[in-house]
């Protein structure tokens, strides 16, 4: 009878061994799971932060800046260049050249356009369009109204002809860039400026486009442009090439 119960405490003893074992098995897989389940938010956490570091970067802006040049008899008696102040897109902002003419200041025959981008980087953020002005008598009177580019938000496109309050040989021209806050949902990954002449009051006889390089190259001048003859045009207009 003793050795019978000496029997059935050891098997006793062996099964509370045996359930402690199970339940360490079953704690451990409780465990491992929960860190795993915790690894799965932590990679979640990165690649949301990946993310937004990725739209932070869209974000750059470019400081540019435009000018334009005046010159008489073909591209002979060149004026001095004039340029716009720097802008960045951060907020509206505007800046005009001073008056540009040849070196006589009188009835210039060709103008180029330069835009200058402090980085290559001119992704979202930056909303801007180019204006023109026209003036007589060497920037002294006859002033014409501002003629603007679309936006580049709106794809950009060409001005009307910028000329003088008669329309009729300008003297004189400057040059203008806005900006103003981006709207919602477009971006600009790329600009550059053209510019052509027209004769008869600014309606006919238009002469080949001449275009700077695109921003993303850092900008640069454009060619020589006139009207059809070359010859005592009688306004310009703009054009903002825009790459959506």
């Amino acid at each position: 009878m003793a050795g019978r119960n000496r029997r059935y405490y050891v098997e006793q003893q062996m099964l509370q061994t045996r359930l402690v074992f199970v339940s360490l098995a079953v704690l451990s897989a409780s465990i491992s799971g929960c860190v795993v389940a915790s690894g799965g938010d932590a990679s979640s956490e990165v690649e949301e932060e990946v993310v937004v570091g990725e739209v932070a970067e869209e974000s750059t802006i470019a400081r540019i800046k435009i000018g334009l040049q005046v010159a008489d008899h073909g591209h002979d008696k060149v004026g001095v260049a004039k340029y716009t102040g720097w802008v960045d897109g951060v907020a509206a902002a505007a800046s005009s050249s001073a008056w540009a003419v040849d070196t006589n200041g009188y009835d210039p025959d060709s103008v180029r356009v330069h835009l200058e981008a402090e980085t290559a980087d001119v992704r979202a953020g930056l909303d801007v369009r180019v204006c023109m002005e026209a003036s007589d008598d060497n920037a002294t009177s006859q002033f014409g109204a501002k003629k603007c580019t679309p936006w580049s938000s709106e794809s950009g496109g060409w001005s009307a002809v910028a000329t003088d309050a008669n329309g009729y040989d300008p003297d004189a021209y400057r040059i203008s860039i806005e900006t103003r806050a981006l709207v919602v949902g477009t971006m600009t990954r790329d600009f550059r400026i053209g510019v052509r002449g027209f004769d008869d009051g600014g309606s006919a006889h238009a002469g080949q486009a001449r275009y700077s390089p695109w921003a993303s190259q850092g900008g640069g001048w454009s060619g020589w442009a006139s009207d059809d003859n070359s010859y005592d045009p009688d306004g310009f207009a703009l054009h903002l090439d825009v790459k959506p």
